[in-house]
């Protein structure tokens, strides 16, 4: 069948073939050779020219799906863009390994898994020296912005969105969802989110200062 400048063939031989083609005429014919299963006897039988033109040239293509194939960047999904994405990713880390296989000649590995050591190298360089661990030190300290012994602090509400109780960081308590306290109050000279119940006080006796309601 054929719509405009593409035709669609369809060719029995040990599986059906089903190809479309943009460059071959749908009324030529080439021929094959093929065994008939009696010793080495071949015989031709005839064939569409797209299937001829598909043999000659597919080989680029195959060994690049059977190098996408080895390594499947991704997982299956039902969301289209994801699976181009998925594929576009991979094809061009298959792209980037043959330029380096052709320009850098790097020795043969273990079984010959030139493109897996490429990968590791690169997933490698990609990550540098990020880490997901999170970094242990010395504790910080609380700051302390201007408590003056001789003033009145002076506890405000926090204009916006609630804050993290600085105090409450520095003790690691959370609220039972495992977040950190909030608060919608702060100390308006040390300019700190503090709770309205408890580290407020707690705070400023640790700093030996007086606190004003």
């Amino acid at each position: 069948m054929q719509h405009e400048d593409v035709t669609a063939v369809v060719w029995q031989d040990k599986h059906v073939v089903l190809l479309l083609s943009t460059n071959s005429s749908p009324w030529t014919n080439g021929s094959v050779t093929r065994k008939t299963g009696k010793g080495k006897e071949e015989i031709e039988i005839a064939c569409p020219q797209v299937i001829i033109n598909y043999t000659k040239h597919m080989r680029g293509v195959d060994v690049s799906d059977q190098k996408r194939e080895y390594y499947g960047v991704g997982r299956s999904s039902k969301k289209w863009w994801k699976f181009i994405l998925h594929f576009v990713l991979n094809v061009c880390l298959v792209n980037c390994f043959i330029l380096y296989d052709l320009t850098n000649h790097p020795p043969s590995t273990a079984h010959g898994n030139r493109q897996l050591t490429f990968r590791r190298n690169l997933v490698c360089q990609v990550i540098g020296t990020f880490t997901s661990r999170k970094c242990t030190g010395r504790k910080r300290s609380l700051p302390i912005r201007t408590a003056f012994p001789n003033l009145f602090q002076t506890l405000q509400k926090v204009s916006g969105h609630a804050k993290v109780c600085a105090l409450c960081i520095e003790k690691k308590k959370k609220a039972p969802s495992g977040r950190g306290k909030q608060t919608t109050y702060k100390c308006k000279e040390c300019d700190l989110p503090l709770c309205h119940v408890g580290c407020v006080l707690e705070y400023h006796e640790q700093q030996n200062v007086a606190v004003q309601n």
